[in-house]
């Protein structure tokens, strides 16, 4: 069953990329006060033009967007953030954090990248393969516009033509739900995807905070959508759906068999992070090492917080260990 997005006044704006997500999904909304585009995907001339040929097959241009609403700060939905907004006048709205956490996330400096070689390196990774990711890393940056401004902060609760304003971290700190309850419909961005499982990526946080067990909020946050009333839901990747109450069942379902799988085979000495990763990921390579990382230790640290397992750091590298009877 197909969603009849013209009952709901959604156009919908797939663009075609690179990676295994498959297309990634903008969302033309004509049925509020004016113009709305939901994400903005790559800072690519396909993007561009895929985007002036929806507007133009609904009689309108670039100049008539009112406002891009993000539902979070991740590469490939914020790419055409400034070209709309200058050519358009449009506002910017979405999360309070975006500008913050995207200058986390997406810096190119090298302090990120000592940043990120710390960490990897107290998660056991060896340093051959923390060089070939740092290495890689540059090549990411033609996808990325990094949006530093927000004109409109949507906070949790809030309310703009019809939607509600649900924050929802896990994916990622700035993950959003806009909910249009009398229309029956949702802008679900990557918190909900019906054939991907959504996985948390980690994260620098901010100075002065502790970092967050983010798979752990990302399960609270998926308990707390599965209440909600979303009705079809139009997410970031992927074809609209309904019933995401089976949806997040799948991803908790998901993430279940990994906790099993890493529990079977966990050895009484313990492992690392990385080691974990690689049991989980045998083909593991510098290409996809961050998101596998982040998979391995968002597992790792939901069975701790299950009192399942219980870690120590050992010359400055993390290692996990199962509950035994001692303990």
């Amino acid at each position: 069953m197909s969603a009849p997005n013209e009952a709901f006044g959604l156009q919908t704006v797939p663009i075609a990329t690179p990676f295994p997500f498959g297309d990634a999904n903008m969302y033309l909304y004509g049925g509020g006060d004016g113009l709305t585009l939901f994400d903005a995907a790559f800072p690519t001339e396909e993007s561009w033009l895929a985007l002036q040929e929806a507007l133009a097959a609904r009689g309108n241009t670039v100049r008539d967007i009112r406002r891009v609403v993000l539902t979070h700060h991740h590469f490939d939905h914020t790419g055409l953030v400034g070209r709309v907004a200058d050519e358009s006048g449009a506002e910017v709205c979405g999360h309070p954090e975006i500008p913050l956490r995207a200058g986390l996330a997406y810096s190119f400096t090298e302090e990120h990248s000592a940043w990120m070689a710390a960490l990897l390196a107290g998660l056991g990774t060896p340093p051959d393969l923390v060089s070939g990711m740092l290495e890689r890393r540059p090549l990411q940056r033609p996808f990325v516009y990094r949006v530093d401004r927000l004109d409109r902060a949507l906070p949790d609760g809030a309310f703009f033509d019809g939607f509600r304003v649900v924050h929802v971290p896990g994916h990622s700190p700035t993950d959003t739900l806009f909910v249009h309850e009398t229309g029956g419909f949702s802008i679900t961005g990557d918190h909900v995807l019906e054939h991907i499982t959504p996985n948390p990526i980690m994260r620098r946080p901010p100075p002065g905070e502790e970092g967050v067990k983010c798979l752990v909020q990302f399960e609270e946050s998926l308990r707390l959508c599965r209440s909600l009333p979303l009705g079809w839901c139009f997410p970031g990747h992927g074809k609209p759906f309904t019933n995401h109450a089976a949806v997040v069942d799948r991803i908790l379902s998901r993430h279940g068999e990994r906790n099993r799988r890493i529990l079977a085979w966990l050895p009484e000495i313990g492992a690392t992070p990385y080691e974990t990763a690689r049991h989980l990921y045998p083909r593991m390579g510098t290409d996809v090492l961050f998101f596998c990382m982040s998979v391995a230790v968002g597992q790792l640290e939901l069975l701790e917080s299950q009192g399942l397992l219980h870690s120590s750091s050992d010359g400055g590298v993390l290692r996990y260990f199962p509950i035994t009877e001692k303990d």
